[in-house]
């Protein structure tokens, strides 16, 4: 059972959600001088606790991997050089002339039913002489590409490349992580090859992660991607197992593995969710801000105190509270009264309104092949203008889709309209509400595909369709990126795990992913956050104001908390 009472969870329901502007407290603004009021709770440790303990030194061994062999990217570069273009256009041309390849051993003679008349040996040539890989991806039975495929396999894989386009790699990296790589050199105002050098390899670190936090969740301590891109660490409470050391040899970037770290990641989860529920539920508390250092244990909790309390009680409300002390000694609790915390839900936009450009300012969206399938990355209309996020499975054959669940809060509206993305000629379906959570696992909704055949694909541009073959758990250091209708397909990097965040209603919203930057506007909420093929989680909220040190961030809800929260999982190809 979840921690917290859930905020706002419910079986049957949706609403439209109404867009949160950053408010300032009038009376802290007079207490600039005394902010921030600090003060260290997890400290007060008693004495019995910490009789006889004895805290053991980490211990830290390096594994310096060796950079990643990519030749053909190599050869790109030298082409993009001689002709005088950039690298991202030749890598776009070799993965569009290994898909028309592809599409052309398809071709059919006489009627649709016929058999394709050509084999795949052209495309085991291109293979060899690319360095492509256009072998089978989990959506195939069969590897296509083999000399002794049969017509009727060779038919399926044809019939398949009409709907799912074919995986092409390039010395291992996946093209729809390239194009990610691509947006995230511009982000970061590096090069795409910079880009490819420092996060070509984040998802073998990622799935490391995940593998190792799953095999050891009472003793998995926190792990990220550090020095840009350049090396990663990862750490556990007390010794470092010894499968952690042949899972690290396997990744191409110097990873330090950290033992006696003291305190596990779930220890740090446990303390912030418990701190928060108490502190964030208080009356004075307008909005609350949780967050943790993974490397020293120290939990942070922001808020921004009620109008109704005085600049004399705000002087001492610090050193007056009362709060739950760790169970761990390593853990301390830290308090913070700042002016204000910026935190909003991304929020919703104009019911008439299909494309938010800035206040009351709407523009069409371009105009798109029509058709019957839902999507991750679509909209959602009506008394909801917010953005889709992942299409779902559950039990008994059930397909839907998923959005932020401040999008469906709301008992007395049971249904919402989802649209693909077009102007006048968009297909649209009218889906039920199945549930909708604010709280410990999230921010998080799903409904049914209506009339629609939901697929394992989604919008990760405008116009533009991807599919998803797996769910990554949130690392620290990796690139992520997202699609919201409103800014549209960006990327960041995550900052920090399990935050919590509260507005005024003081409900709770845990298991947040916070990332650098904010760029998610309202209409965004519920949009897909991803890199590659992997669905990693849905757009909540941000939080900042860009004043007094208060940096703009996004906020997102990790994908597997789908599972967790409604029993329904991100539907995978």
């Amino acid at each position: 059972m979840p921690l917290f009472s859930k905020r706002r969870s419910h079986a049957q329901g949706s609403a439209n959600s109404t867009f949160i502007a950053p408010r300032w407290n009038s009376r802290v603004w007079t207490l600039l001088g005394l902010l921030c009021l600090t003060a260290v709770v997890g400290a007060q440790v008693p004495a019995s606790a910490q009789a006889g303990s004895e805290v053991n030194k980490e211990e830290a061994y390096s594994i310096d991997n060796p950079a990643p062999q990519r030749p053909v990217l190599e050869s790109l570069k030298a082409s993009a050089k001689a002709q005088g273009v950039t690298l991202w256009d030749a890598i776009e041309g070799y993965a569009q002339e290994a898909a028309g390849r592809m599409e052309d051993s398809c071709d059919r003679s006489g009627d649709s039913n016929s058999v394709p008349q050509t084999t795949l040996s052209s495309e085991s040539k291109l293979e060899t002489s690319l360095g492509l890989d256009l072998g089978a991806s989990e959506l195939w039975a069969t590897d296509p590409t083999a000399a002794d495929s049969s017509s009727a396999e060779l038919e399926q894989y044809c019939d398949l490349l009409e709907t799912y386009p074919h995986p092409v790699e390039i010395d291992g990296i996946d093209i729809d992580e390239l194009i990610d790589l691509n947006r995230i050199s511009e982000t970061k105002r590096i090069t795409l090859e910079q880009a490819i050098d420092r996060y070509g390899t984040q998802m073998d670190f990622v799935d490391a992660v995940a593998e190792l936090r799953s095999a050891y969740p009472d003793d998995y301590a926190g792990a990220a991607i550090v020095s840009g891109g350049s090396s990663a660490w990862i750490a556990f409470k007390g010794k470092i197992p010894s499968d952690a050391f042949s899972l690290a040899e396997t990744i191409s970037v110097p990873i330090r593995l950290i033992g006696n770290r003291g305190f596990s990641e779930s220890e740090l989860k446990q303390t912030i969710d418990e701190a928060s529920l108490q502190l964030f539920g208080r009356k004075d508390v307008s909005e609350g801000f949780g967050s943790y250092d993974q490397e020293t244990g120290i939990v942070t909790l922001e808020v921004r105190l009620a109008d109704a309390v005085s600049s004399t009680e705000a002087a001492t409300w610090v050193s007056r509270l009362s709060l739950p002390v760790p169970a761990n000694p390593r853990i301390t609790i830290g308090v913070k009264v700042v002016p204000d915390l910026g935190t909003h839900q991304a929020g919703t936009i104009r019911r008439d309104c299909k494309n938010y450009v800035s206040d009351n300012v709407c523009t069409p969206w371009p105009e798109y092949v029509e058709d019957d399938n839902m999507r991750g990355g679509g909209l959602f209309q009506d008394r909801q203008t917010c953005t889709a996020g992942f299409t779902v499975t559950g039990p008994n054959g059930f397909t839907g889709n998923s959005s932020a669940g401040h999008c469906a809060d709301s008992p007395s509206a049971t249904t919402a309209e989802y649209r693909n993305q077009a102007t006048e000629d968009f297909s649209s379906t009218e889906v039920d509400v199945q549930g909708f959570h604010e709280g410990s696992n999230g921010d998080l909704a799903y409904y049914t595909d209506g009339s629609m055949t939901a697929l394992p694909t989604f919008y990760y541009d405008t116009g533009k369709t991807r599919a998803v073959n797996s769910v990554a758990n949130p690392v620290v250091g990796a690139n992520v990126c997202k699609f919201g209708r409103t800014t549209g397909f960006t990327c960041d990097e995550i900052q920090s795990l399990n935050n919590t965040v509260t507005y005024d209603d003081g409900g709770v919203t845990g298991s947040q992913v916070q990332t650098n930057e904010g760029n998610a506007k309202v209409g965004d909420s519920g949009g897909p956050w991803f890199y590659g093929n992997a669905a990693f989680g849905l757009t909540c909220c941000s939080r900042g104001t860009g004043f007094f040190g208060l940096s703009v961030r996004d906020l997102f809800t990790p994908a597997s908390k789908l599972n967790t929260q409604f029993s329904v999982e991100v539907f995978k190809q």
